[in-house]
């Protein structure tokens, strides 16, 4: 008695094969995406945190005629104290003169998907591209946490130009006349 084979029911390997194929190319395109999505979302916490201090500093100008020299000063003396981005190490303040100008930088620690240890640079008129090592990919387009964006602060995002701060811009215009 020869009953009849089952019909088989399944993939074959060829089937499974393409799908297999198909799927790695998409993942090709979709994980490097992924991974500038993933820092970029970090590269603005940086921003945000900067932004913070800049608008802390402003408040601590107004009231002291001078920038404040430190964080622990700026968050004692005007009672804000900002929280320490996760993703980045701080640098202390920094100024050739304290009534007029200050600066600070964040580098990126930890895995960073292939960008390094970047840096995003900062100061009273908000991002300084010139001392910057942050990838453009990574802030591009998008305003930088300030109300100013890349665009709109007075550099040239493509070519990473810094601008001039207005206390240089001023003095510019008083040599002129």
């Amino acid at each position: 008695m020869n009953s009849p084979l089952p019909k088989q029911q399944g993939f074959s390997l060829v089937e499974l094969t393409i799908v297999v194929v198909i799927l790695g190319i998409l993942a090709t395109f979709a994980v490097p995406r992924y991974q500038v999505s993933v820092e970029k979302s970090k590269a603005s916490e940086g921003f945000h945190y900067l932004h913070q201090l800049e608008q802390q500093q402003a408040r601590f100008l107004a009231t002291y005629g001078r920038y404040a020299q430190s964080k622990h000063e700026l968050g004692s003396k005007i009672g804000e104290t900002t929280e320490t981005p996760r993703f980045f190490a701080t640098s202390p303040f920094s100024s050739s003169n304290w009534e007029i100008r200050w600066s600070t930088k964040l580098t990126r620690n930890g895995p960073s998907s292939g960008f390094g240890r970047y840096t995003i640079a900062w100061n009273q008129d908000g991002f300084d591209a010139r001392n910057s090592s942050i990838p453009e990919v990574l802030f591009a387009g998008k305003g930088t946490g300030s109300s100013k964006s890349a665009s709109s602060s007075g550099h040239d995002s493509k070519s990473k130009k810094g601008h001039k701060g207005e206390n240089e811009k001023k003095k510019e215009e008083e040599h002129d006349d």
